[in-house]
């Protein structure tokens, strides 16, 4: 085991910007190692994605991806939404190595089937029971019911809304909302919404946006006032420049910065992973703080995660023109993208490009 000195002119390993500072780490396997880091480079505590979907090592496909693949990004948590659903939802403890909490989806198998999504069938008591247990069987992992609105029509969503709230309300649990496409109006999902519930996709550029003719509807100010949280879910289909553009002339911005990562998506345009959304959104116009305060600190807050120890990233600031695309094509053009350059992860190597 080696002692890595790293010396770094841009930290934001405790929450701010701070220039100076010398991090140590003992590393397996390794030798003592001293690092000069120039203004190029970021020492970052670590990536949480707040929207992402997990695979068990063991289950031979499906639509996650495995946390080895999100370490090697940075990413040393998550919270996985509603892959799995109350029918098929496993016991996940001790089978990821990164911390983590889930939302389980209302339909009974959750996303088993995608990209086919079944029509919402409604709630007997007896289902209602299974998710209850459910929810005791993971209870110190699980943060709520996950619904996705907007995938057939307006009865669907309607159905999916008022049972989501209905029984996160019995459960005591929370809620997440992608309403990507939703067939109802947004005042109706906001005003069902308790305070701590989540809409997620916030810049989507489909139906049922947060735009109205071509400024912010007034019930996403409702949604902030009241509390609800705001999560960009970047995914596939979930982000449009005009719709974030429109949102931040106006003073909106999300209050969670995650990807709703897939096996499908992952190095896919235009997603990427989270250190690309972040290089993207930075060239969009956030600055550093607001990246921290939306994939480390809101974030552990609300999932009550504590980021792992002997654990670091260097991000490398690489001086090149990138186009940052959406979901329906628009383009931005950036003057650089932010990559990991080294990651450490309790005490190991993952990897080192400086």
């Amino acid at each position: 085991m080696g002692t890595w000195r790293i010396e770094s002119e841009c930290s934001y390993l405790h929450g701010e910007p701070c220039r100076s500072e010398t991090f140590c780490v003992e590393v397996e396997n390794q030798e003592d190692k001293e690092l000069y880091l120039d203004p190029s480079y970021l020492l970052w505590p670590g990536f949480i994605d707040f929207h992402a979907h997990l695979a068990l090592e063991d289950s031979g496909g499906g639509l996650g991806v495995n946390d080895s693949e999100l370490i090697r990004l940075g990413v040393f948590g998550a919270a996985d939404a509603g892959t799995f659903g109350w029918q098929n939802t496993p016991e996940l403890n001790g089978l990821f190595e990164i911390p983590f909490k889930r939302w389980i989806s209302l339909l009974p198998t959750g996303l088993a089937t995608y990209p086919i999504t079944p029509r919402y069938q409604g709630m007997t008591s007896e289902m209602e029971e299974q998710i209850h247990q459910a929810v005791q069987l993971s209870k110190n992992n699980v943060l709520g019911i996950k619904i996705r609105l907007g995938q057939h029509d307006h009865l669907d969503d309607e159905m999916l809304l008022a049972d989501g709230v209905r029984i996160a309300e019995n459960l005591g649990i929370g809620l997440m909302v992608h309403f990507t496409g939703t067939f109802l109006p947004l005042a109706t999902i906001v005003a069902a919404l308790r305070p701590g519930d989540v809409l997620t996709h916030i810049f989507h550029g489909r139906r049922g946006s947060i735009l109205a003719d071509g400024h912010l509807d007034s019930a996403i100010s409702d949604a902030v006032y009241r509390g609800i949280l705001l999560d960009v879910g970047h995914g596939s289909s979930h982000f449009s420049w005009p719709v974030f553009l429109r949102a931040r002339a106006e003073g909106l911005l999300a209050d969670i910065i995650s990807t709703d990562v897939t096996r499908y998506t992952i190095n896919q345009s235009p997603l990427f992973d989270l250190p690309f959304v972040c290089s993207k959104l930075v060239s969009g116009g956030l600055d550093w703080d607001k990246i921290y305060q939306s994939t480390v600190e809101k974030p552990l807050e609300y999932l009550g995660l504590e980021i792992p120890n002997r654990s670091v990233v260097v991000l490398r600031k690489n001086y090149e023109s990138v186009i940052f695309g959406d979901s329906d094509g628009n383009l931005v053009e950036g003057s650089c993208r932010w990559d990991p350059a080294l990651v450490i992860y309790r005490g190991h190597l993952i990897s080192n490009e400086i």
